[in-house]
């Protein structure tokens, strides 16, 4: 008995240019809530004073540097493939490779992390590094695989095209969030770390 061809379901005609308009909305909100991180500064240096910050600052970038080595854009290179899952439309290939591409990352920075505070632990004398700054570093590498998290769910939103997360977690969340944590660590007595801790 011949099988009748099955028509091919028509095209869903997809508009580019709002969804751009879309993205770029969203991603100008979360820069302009994520300008109210200099609240936080501004905090820490009135609070605690200018060292701490310039300590806290110096800590900051390096665990960014120690960051990317950990990640070794593994983020970027899971939006193309995102991507590409999302445009033929095969959801499960997208999940999987959000399960394996956050498994490794947030594995590998655990790594580089345990690794890094080990060196400023056993060889920070000998590396002449600032107790004070191997301090706080070693407090933020803590932060590492939830920076990794954060990178790569980040990655992959990107991947399927949604961009308003960007408002709550770059926006809200790393400004207003970050501010309450550090304020909420002074008044504890935890000011030694409370940048670090934010």
């Amino acid at each position: 008995m011949p099988v009748a061809a099955v028509p091919n379901e028509p095209a869903v005609a997809v508009d580019h240019g709002r969804e751009l308009k879309q993205g770029a909305m969203a991603n100008a909100i979360a820069v302009l809530a994520s300008n109210f991180r200099g609240i936080f500064t501004f905090l820490v240096a009135r609070i605690l004073g200018p060292a701490v910050l310039g300590t806290y600052m110096v800590a900051w970038a390096a665990l960014d540097v120690i960051s990317r080595l950990g990640v070794l854009a593994c983020d970027v290179a899971i939006t193309t493939f995102i991507a590409r899952a999302e445009a033929t439309g095969d959801h499960s290939r997208s999940r999987s490779l959000f399960r394996i591409g956050v498994s490794l990352i947030v594995l590998q920075c655990a790594l580089v992390a345990a690794v890094a505070i080990a060196v400023i632990h056993f060889a920070g004398e000998k590396l002449r590094l600032d107790p004070e700054l191997a301090g706080a570093l070693s407090v933020m590498l803590c932060a590492l695989p939830g920076l990794a998290l954060y990178r790569m769910s980040t990655a992959v939103s990107r991947g399927m095209k949604v961009m308003r997360h960007d408002i709550f977690s770059r926006g809200l969340t790393d400004s207003f969030v970050t501010t309450l944590t550090f304020l909420a660590a002074v008044g504890v007595g935890w000011r030694t770390f409370a940048p670090e801790i934010a």
